[in-house]
């Protein structure tokens, strides 16, 4: 489980676990008027994993954690889990987990956060590997939350495209070009694909989740093979890379494109747009959307999935 991968899926997991508490609010304060509840409601605890298992790295970085009352305030020391039972299966065998420091490094190396709450890894380390289905089970006071995923198996792309778009910006209506990416390939069954695309120096070495971040973070489209054509294929977009304007030399280039194809378990696209549709509207009077879709069963709540990725030169 990447830690760099993890971050984006924690910050929209972050946003559901507090969807309950922004509901309540837009309706209390919506009139500016403060309403105290007088009735709490009953607090039934729940797990929470949260995590991905990436072909070709090591199981780790488990996010474990537990729900808070509704009114409690958010609190990642109070919401730790650091005494769970933990065990993940495959292939009929069973591996358990522990505690893990979660560490983020900067460019050289240091580290620049470490904590040791609610992370946890197998033990001795295990590769996640393509094709295979894995079973995580959580145990802790009473309660037990189990998930299962599997990490598909990477697809070849039938090819691979550089479109130049040119638009307008709005606020000074000067010209604005970028590259765009599309990929075709022929989808798998219960599997998601999002296209990403990666430039300059190692954009051909680098691990694809060393960069995943940002690429998970924009309004990029996830799909499944429901989005095939006639022809069983699926046309995807890649994000827009702006084209630099150098004064005196016009238009630049980016160097050693190269298109990212991901590839999820069917399961984190029912999630995203499950999360997206919680956040369909804006108007503070409407709460509008429907709670997110996890894959975590039992006492638990969270999205556990595997994921891998193939990658090819455009030029």
């Amino acid at each position: 489980m990447n830690k760099t991968l993890q971050r984006p899926l924690q910050r929209l997991l972050r946003g559901i676990s507090a969807l309950p508490v922004m509901l309540l609010s837009f309706g209390l304060f919506s009139c500016e008027q403060v309403i105290a509840p007088s009735i709490q409601p009953e607090y039934v605890p729940k797990i929470l994993l949260f995590g991905s298992l990436v072909a070709g790295e090591p199981i780790s970085s488990l996010y474990v954690a537990r729900t808070l009352p509704l009114f409690d305030t958010v609190n990642a020391e109070r919401s730790a889990i650091t005494t769970a039972t933990i065990r993940l299966r495959v292939d009929g065998r069973e591996y358990p987990m522990q505690l893990e420091p979660m560490r983020i490094l900067n460019a050289n190396g240091g580290v620049i956060f470490q904590t040791p709450r609610s992370y946890y890894r197998t033990m001795p380390p295990l590769i996640a590997e393509e094709g295979k289905r894995y079973e995580i089970i959580a145990e802790w006071q009473g309660l037990r939350a189990r998930v299962e995923t599997f990490v598909p198996r990477p697809v070849a792309m039938d090819s691979v495209r550089e479109i130049i778009v040119e638009q307008k910006d709005p606020r000074t209506n000067a010209d604005r070009r970028f590259y765009q990416y599309e990929v075709t390939f022929t989808p798998q069954a219960r599997v998601a694909y999002r296209a990403g695309v990666f430039h300059g120096p190692g954009a051909d070495t680098v691990s694809a989740f060393l960069r995943a971040e940002n690429q998970l973070l924009e309004n990029a489209s996830t799909v499944t093979a429901s989005a095939a054509d006639f022809s069983g294929k699926i046309r995807l977009l890649s994000r827009l890379v702006e084209i630099p304007f150098i004064p005196g030399r016009g238009w630049g280039t980016i160097t050693n494109p190269h298109v990212v194809l991901y590839q999820f378990d069917e399961a984190f696209a029912e999630y995203e747009r499950t999360y997206r549709n919680a956040f369909a509207t804006s108007n503070p009077f409407s709460i509008g959307g429907v709670n997110a879709k996890w894959n975590v069963t039992g006492d638990g709540i969270g999205i556990v999935v595997g994921i891998t990725s193939s990658r090819r030169r455009v030029r």
